[in-house]
């Protein structure tokens, strides 16, 4: 209206921008990014023969040259501008603008108004292959895919809107450096194939390969029939046709008879636990020995499948049968050539030409074992409350046969690897360093085995009934699992082909029980802390029709017991390990104590049924069980006694009484469990003939929480044991 009414151009009309300064940085349709260029779009259509007069061009070149951002509105103005004139002009100002752009690298922040000017058939393409030029020559800039990309896309419009002789030597230039030399093998064969067609085909030819008919286009679509399979979503419960269930099996080979289904590599040993064994039947002592039969238990799972005949081993071969050698299970070979199996009695006999080395070592020897445990969460031994009152404590693997009294502690109060000469107590804290080098970088993982099975629908319900008539085979199988917070994400698992079970007589016979109608699934489940967690399994596959199907399958459970797995270390080292860790070498100790009603018999089979690969085999020396065993079985013999004697009978409390002297028989049995990823589970069970008392010690304070049920199924499974025998006896009477 001031420029009407005063028929009057000011010479600093772009000047009042300045007071909207905001406009730059933000691009909002509303405010006053569009109030500034409404208004230069305001004087380019009332003042166009005066745009240049005012710098107009210049002032959209700078505000571009600054926020690359403000292209949009930029190419707006210019679109909208009402003469081919102005346009021309911006155009050019722009084009010149792009192509002198410094450093060349900024070019692709601008690719908008290169398309824009190659489209535009009137201008003069010099522009924008000299910005291209610039862009690809240029030593310091490196075209990732995404650039590359929109160069060969610019090249492109170039090549069907401008005259191919205007632009052939500039354009077979740049397709050239870009077919010879770009690392991408994408942009080098589309350069390539921009080059031949540049060569080879004119104008007219690449419009009518590039730009089709639409018409042709749209009557195409309309004769192309979409083919999609017939989906069927399985949302009411499992799907009812397959099975999904743990192998027991492979468990029960390894001599662990707790109902669950988990696999592991059963520890090795040298053969130094055999000459121990040997040794220590000639040197027994009262409180120190351990009977071969007890000790022997610790290994029976093992041989009861090693030394049997050959075709026993190839089917007991887990690893071998389910195609999995379980690395992250193992330790170094070399770790079973070394000798560390010096006991304290060992280092009695050469006391004294080592007394003072290791007193030395002695002092020593705690922070040592402590400094080896720290990289796993482990700390210096601390005075805990139940080491210094009643600790849980123990004699090793072993039976002793003691007089009437409560148990007496040990004068050593560490011993075991503390009691070691020097040169072999190092070696001890170097190997608990390589032990948690070796269990961080390989963290174990959890073996399930289960097994996928194709069968008959039998039509039992309406819904059943459905699929008595269901597929017969099944292709591309994929079983995904749910997420759990507890454990890394499982990988997908894809079967390639799975059929219903034949039980025809016949060659259909031999497949019955394996593929192609059952599939053997080793699922490995890596915790991220042992918690005991369910898993969703979903699964997808096809028919032999091409039909597509969606379902579920039965949810699984890791147990507790699934998370026990051996120490990964060579049986002759358990000892050492179990005593360093039971004297206080761990940061934040954790104990509890279970008593077990159980006869001697039951519990041994338990511990050997359910434990049998995680028992110590060599003698663990450690304070011995303060719980008075003498006194309970009094008890237990005058309860008995007074059942029946009359309560009158005047021998009832006569400790001279030959009925109520006690001889007894302790036992001692020590485990040690690995629970993944770096925590460890160790027990110590004192054996007695009518009761037993379980002393846990563990670095995780939540596994605790599981002992409870844990002794629970071991108590059920003992009166189940019981009641079988009574009922076997009845029978036979």
């Amino acid at each position: 209206f001031c420029f009407k009414t005063s028929k009057q151009i000011p010479k600093n009309l772009l000047s009042v921008l300045e007071a909207l300064s905001e406009f730059k940085y933000c691009c909002r349709p509303v405010g006053s990014h569009a109030v500034v260029f409404r208004f230069l779009l305001r004087i380019l259509s009332d003042f166009a023969p005066e745009m240049e007069e005012l710098g107009v061009p210049e002032c959209l070149c700078d505000h571009l040259r600054c926020h690359p951002r403000l292209l949009p509105s930029v190419l707006a103005v210019e679109r909208r501008a009402n003469s081919k004139a102005v346009q021309y002009k911006l155009l050019h100002s722009l084009g010149d603008f792009v192509s002198r752009l410094e450093p060349p690298s900024r070019v692709q922040c601008y690719f908008g108004l290169l398309v824009t000017l190659s489209e535009t058939t009137w201008l003069d393409p010099s522009y924008v292959m000299t910005a291209l030029r610039r862009l690809v020559f240029c030593p310091s800039s490196s075209l990732s895919w995404q650039v590359g990309m929109k160069v060969l896309i610019t090249c492109r419009r170039v090549l069907l809107n401008h005259q191919q002789a205007v632009i052939y030597k500039p354009m077979v230039r740049l397709l050239h450096h870009l077919a010879s030399y770009q690392p991408c093998i994408d942009l080098r064969d589309r350069a390539a194939l921009y080059l031949r067609l540049l060569t080879h085909a004119g104008s007219t030819p690449l419009a009518s390969l590039f730009h089709p008919n639409a018409g042709e286009i749209t009557q195409l679509a309309q004769q192309l029939t979409p083919v999609l399979p017939k989906t069927y979503r399985l949302v009411h419960g499992p799907v009812p046709f397959l099975h999904f269930f743990k192998s027991l099996d492979e468990r029960r080979k390894l001599g662990i008879l707790d109902k669950q289904c988990a696999v592991f590599v059963l520890p090795e040993t040298s053969n130094k636990i055999g000459e121990e064994e040997n040794s220590g039947q000639k040197a027994a002592s009262d409180a120190e020995m351990v009977p071969q039969s007890v000790m022997a238990r610790g290994r029976e799972h093992q041989n009861n499948f090693d030394h049997d005949d050959d075709n026993d081993i190839k089917n007991n071969n887990w690893q071998r049968r389910w195609g999995d050698f379980a690395d992250d299970h193992r330790f170094p070979e070399e770790w079973l050539s070394l000798d560390l199996n010096q006991r304290s009695d060992d280092v009695d006999g050469d006391a004294e030409g080592e007394d003072d080395d290791d007193d030395h070592d002695d002092d020593e020897g705690p922070s040592n074992a402590a400094a080896a445990f720290g990289s796993g969460g482990y700390r210096a031994g601390a005075d805990d409350p139940s080491l210094s009152s009643g600790s849980p404590s123990s004699s090793s693997s072993s039976s002793s046969s003691r007089p009437a009294g409560r148990g007496r502690r040990c004068g050593n109060a560490i011993a075991g690897p503390i009691s070691m000469s020097g040169s072999r107590r190092q070696s001890f804290l170097r190997m608990l360093d390589s032990y948690h080098e070796l269990l961080r970088q390989k963290p174990a993982s959890i073996r399930l085995p289960f097994v996928l099975k194709q069968e008959t629908v039998h039509a039992s319900s309406a819904e059943s009934s459905d699929w008595s008539d269901g597929p017969k085979q099944l292709f591309s199988l994929e079983l995904t699992f749910s997420a759990s917070e507890h454990f890394v994400p499982i990988e997908p698992i894809r079967i390639p082909f799975i059929s219903e079970v034949v039980s025809s007589a016949g060659d259909g016979a031999r497949h019955s029980g394996g593929f192609p109608g059952m599939n053997k699934l080793l699922l490995k489940v890596q915790p991220i802390s042992p918690v005991p967690t369910s898993f969703g399994v979903k699964i997808a596959f096809n028919d032999s029709a091409g039909h597509m199907f969606f379902g579920q399958l039965e949810t699984f459970h890791v147990a507790f017991q699934d998370l026990f797995l051996p120490v990964r270390l060579p049986q002759d080292w358990w000892s050492h390990l179990f005593e360093c860790i039971w004297m206080g070498a761990i940061r934040q100790p954790c104990w509890s104590v279970k008593v077990l009603d159980l006869e001697r018999k039951a519990v041994h089979e338990l511990v050997r049924s359910q434990l049998g690969a995680f028992i110590v085999p060599c003698q663990v020396q450690l304070p011995e069980e303060d719980f008075d065993f003498e006194q309970e079985e009094y008890f237990d013999r005058w309860r008995a006694s007074s059942s029946y004697e009359d309560e009158a009978s005047p021998h009832m409390g006569d400790e001279d009484d030959d009925r109520f002297k006690v001889e007894l028989l302790v036992e001692t049995i020590c485990t040690i469990i690995f629970i993944p990823p770096g925590y460890h589970l160790l027990m110590r069970f004192t054996i007695s003939s009518h009761s037993t008392i379980v002393r846990i010690l563990t670095d995780r304070f939540q596994l605790l929480s599981y002992m409870d049920a844990f002794f629970l199924a071991w108590r059920r499974t003992a009166t189940a044991a019981e009641e079988e025998a009574q009922n076997s006896l009845t029978q036979s009477s």
